[in-house]
């Protein structure tokens, strides 16, 4: 499509992000990620890098996907940033590191806040987790 002279804005890379996180494309998913400001001219938005971040989860590149988040200043991961690595870490039997995650989360005051339903939404999950991570829950069903 660049080579045919049609400019990808910000919303055509989240769609292609949502697309490679779907599709497994892990390394052109990092490509384009990487190079969104040098290439295309466009800032990464949390939901660029919420897509970027469930691809790498879903992909099984959990450390890197913590990564991302943990290094990404502007834009500021969110909670549905947290809870794609969290829920891949359950999918991919990481328990150690999902309950690490909760626990950080928490306690983070670095958490960029979305919608307020949305947030209220996630809040219940958030409260089941952390029972779980501290001993008092028994399965950690976040799915529901």
């Amino acid at each position: 499509m660049v080579e045919e002279g049609i400019r990808l804005d910000a919303q055509a890379l989240g769609a292609i992000l949502n697309e490679c996180s779907h599709s497994g494309l892990v390394a052109e998913a990092r490509d384009l990620y990487t190079n969104m400001r040098s290439r295309y001219g466009e800032e990464p938005s949390t939901i660029h890098l919420n897509s970027f971040v469930d691809c790498l989860s879903r992909a099984g590149h959990l450390e890197e996907a913590e990564e991302a988040i943990m290094k990404s200043t502007d834009p500021k991961p969110d909670i549905i940033t947290w809870f794609a690595l969290i829920g891949a870490s359950r999918w991919h039997g990481d328990e150690a590191r999902m309950k690490r995650l909760v626990r950080y989360i928490l306690d983070s005051k670095n958490i960029q806040k979305t919608q307020d339903t949305l947030w209220g939404s996630n809040l219940s999950k958030l409260t089941f987790l952390r029972m779980w991570a501290i001993g008092t829950a028994t399965s950690p069903s976040i799915n529901s």
